[in-house]
């Protein structure tokens, strides 16, 4: 009798603890800060997730530890400002990114580029039209199209004066 109350035990324990739907603290669902390594030990990225997804300020390194990116997470898409660094911790590239409209900037803070990105921790292409735009002068330089990350269409460059130079 003693055995077949503890298997009913052990039997409604197991039922209950394993019936619960509980990802977050079962470790199926990813919650709070996140520390990822490269293969040689390094720090590769440090951020939140909230519920599985991305949310907030994430930063990047290389494999030498060094600053790579930092930017901002919405549910899991890129969102807001993101600051690029060269191999040498220079500032190479501003985007900021709104309802998939990214704009880059030279680090001068002149317009350098803007477009439509499709971006999420999965994917990224262009898609629809970007323009790019001398560091100097500001002027429009190049028009581009593109559909899932594949340019179509043609490819415009204009000269200095705003006019067309070639096609």
């Amino acid at each position: 009798m003693n055995k077949l109350l503890t298997l009913t035990a052990l039997l409604f324990t197991c039922v209950f603890a394993f019936g619960q739907n509980y990802p977050e603290t079962a470790g199926f669902v990813k919650n709070g800060e996140e520390k990822e390594y490269h293969y040689n030990g390094q720090l590769s990225a440090i951020g939140i997730y909230v519920k599985g997804a991305k949310e907030g300020k994430w930063t990047y390194y290389d494999e030498q530890g060094k600053l790579k990116k930092t930017g901002n997470y919405t549910n899991d898409k890129t969102a807001g400002e993101w600051k690029f660094y060269d191999k040498d911790g220079n500032l190479s590239d501003i985007l900021n990114y709104e309802n998939g409209l990214s704009e880059s900037y030279y680090t001068n803070g002149k317009l350098k580029s803007k477009g439509k990105n499709v971006t999420s921790v999965e994917k990224y292409y262009k898609t629809g039209t970007f323009e790019t735009y001398n560091e100097f002068t500001s002027e429009l330089e190049t028009l581009e199209s593109f559909k899932k990350g594949k340019p179509i269409g043609e490819y415009i460059i204009y000269g200095r004066n705003g006019d067309l130079k070639e096609i």
